[in-house]
Order: structure tokens, then C-alpha cells, then sequence
């Protein structure tokens, strides 16, 4: 799974106020928003103490300085449209974390794409020009529109997403996951879904049709002979004699607002019962009765009071 996991990293430029040069104090840009003491001490230490568990000797947080990072960001893009986006956002972390270096201005920028292998006048061209600007502000776009409001915030798959600092394991246990959810085995086509049949909207007492108040999609229900109309929208077509089964559970309204749930399964090949249940509470049992064939009548002792 290794060598089919691509790591891209893209731009969330943070505090663009901060100043250009040597930038400010880690612990000044924590005052200015209201934590100092303790209070900083319990933000800033936990993170450093992660780092350092996971391997990344040094990590340097509360004693780093912070500024203006958009040009840095534009180099990240330039390296990015060379094919250099790992490595170069792994050189930018070890510059300013590990090795506490400024990257606020234009010149240490360049310092910094020296070292990738660039040609120092083209970075300082495309950093004056503003060249991958746009770029920088697309990613940042992108980020808000998946929901971060802060660095770091990991996306997987664009399905999943993790804010903030995390374990290793944390992000190895939602990658294989993700990985798992998009590579496993076709499942059999024998399924049971609900048939409704035509004309009739699925309700639930205490939702309305299709749920919280709102219309089912359909009207589901019976097709060509051999086939049916799911509420998903889908057209299950019969291969054999018990492929596959399509049910459906409703309910009886009774006085006191109690409800009995009757519940059918047929063979759609067939057209013939395959099980039926009535219970007095939507629930497992009653669905398992119904896949087991068994019946189970209400008791006969007593007549509901309809």
C-alpha cells in the first residue's frame, strides 16, 4: 500500500499581518491573542512533546520566531510545478522548525530554493512577480471549502479529514481506512432492500415521508416482472430463485401512540414470501425474524385497540 500513497502538501498561509525579516517572538504572537504564562506554555509544549515522540529531534516551537510566510508559500508552488512538492515542503519544515531559520523575506526564500537545486534569479523572478500568487490563494480556497480553519489539517481521499496535530498512528489507522473502504472486494449482489410498492411513500412515524418531514425519492416499487424499483433509485433485476430478496417494514398506528411494525420479505423471482415478522418495536429482532423466515404472531389474547 506504501508505494500507492501520494503525500502532496498545499498552502494554508497563516497570519498574513505578521511582519517580513526576522518576523516576531513565538511568545509575543501568543500574547497578542491572549496567552501568555501558563495558558501558552499548555498550548505550544504539547505539540513540541508529540514532535519529539515521533522522532523529530529537534522540533522548535515556542522558542521559533513567526512572520509573513507568503513568500515562502510561492516557493512551495514554484517547487511544486517542477515536481518537487515533498521534498521541498520537507526542506522548508526542517529550515524553520528544525533549524528555527527565518523565511519571512524575499532573500532567504531564495537561499532556500538554492538549496532545492533552483536557479536563484528565477525564484527571486517568479517571488517580485508574483508569479504563483493565484496558485497559493487557490489552495488556501480549497482548504476553506473542505472545512480547515488551521494548520495542520489533513484531507485523505477527500473523504476523510483530521485538524490538527496528530499521532502517527492516529493518521496510519484513517489512511488504511480510507484504503480499505476503496479496495475492498465487490460485495455479492444479494441484497435486501426495500420495496415499497407503487405508489405508497416510505414514512416512519415519527418523520414523516422519507424522513425528517421531507418527500422519499420514488415512489419506489415493482417493475417488470423480475425486477423492482429500490428507494435509492436503483433496479434490482432477479438472477435465480433467491437472488435476491426485496423487503419492506412499515407500521400500525394503535391508540396511546404505540405502533405495531409488520415486516415482509419475498424472492423476486418468485414473487413468493420468503419471511414476515410483527413486532411491537422497530428493531433488530424484528428485522432478523424477517430474514430468518420465521413468523411471529402478536398475541392473540389481547386485540390492540385500533
Amino acid at each position: 500500500m506504501r508505494d500507492d500513497v501520494e503525500v502532496v502538501h498545499r498552502s494554508y498561509p497563516m497570519s498574513p499581518s505578521l511582519p517580513t525579516g526576522d518576523g516576531l517572538p513565538q511568545r509575543e504572537v501568543l500574547r497578542q491573542v491572549g496567552k501568555v504564562g501558563r495558558a501558552a506554555e499548555d498550548y505550544i509544549r504539547p505539540i513540541e512533546r508529540l514532535a519529539e515522540r515521533d522522532g523529530l529531534r529537534p522540533y522548535v516551537v515556542m522558542d521559533n520566531r513567526l512572520g509573513n510566510t507568503a513568500h515562502v508559500h510561492e516557493l512551495l508552488a514554484y517547487a511544486t510545478g517542477k515536481g518537487m512538492n515533498a521534498e521541498a515542503w520537507h526542506r522548508a519544515f526542517r529550515a524553520h522548525f528544525g533549524q528555527a531559520r527565518s523565511l519571512f523575506d524575499v532573500d532567504s526564500v531564495v537561499a532556500l530554493g538554492r538549496e532545492l537545486g533552483f536557479d536563484g534569479a528565477d525564484v527571486r523572478e517568479a517571488l517580485v512577480s508574483g508569479k504563483y500568487r493565484q496558485q497559493v490563494r487557490r489552495d488556501h480556497a480549497e482548504a476553506l471549502q473542505l472545512g480547515s480553519r488551521g494548520v495542520p489539517f489533513t484531507v485523505i481521499d477527500q473523504r476523510c479529514a483530521l485538524a490538527g496535530a496528530q499521532e502517527i498512528q492516529t493518521y496510519l489507522q484513517v489512511v488504511e481506512r480510507a484504503w480499505n473502504e476503496t479496495h475492498r472486494p465487490a460485495a455479492p449482489q444479494q441484497v435486501c432492500v426495500p420495496w415499497l410498492g407503487p405508489g405508497r411513500p416510505h414514512t416512519r412515524p415519527d418523520r414523516g415521508p422519507g424522513g425528517r418531514g421531507k418527500p422519499a425519492p420514488g415512489p419506489p416499487g415493482r417493475g417488470a416482472e423480475g425486477t423492482a424499483h429500490t428507494a435509492g433509485g436503483r433496479v434490482l433485476t432477479a438472477a435465480a430463485v433467491n437472488r435476491p430478496y426485496v423487503g419492506d417494514i412499515t407500521y400500525l398506528p394503535l391508540n396511546g401512540g404505540k405502533f405495531l411494525y409488520p415486516a415482509t420479505i419475498i424472492d423476486l423471482s418468485s414473487r413468493r414470501p420468503a419471511g414476515r415478522a410483527l413486532a411491537e418495536s422497530f428493531n433488530t429482532t424484528c428485522k432478523r425474524e424477517t430474514l430468518q423466515g420465521r413468523t411471529t404472531p402478536p398475541d392473540r389474547t389481547r386485540r390492540p385497540p385500533l
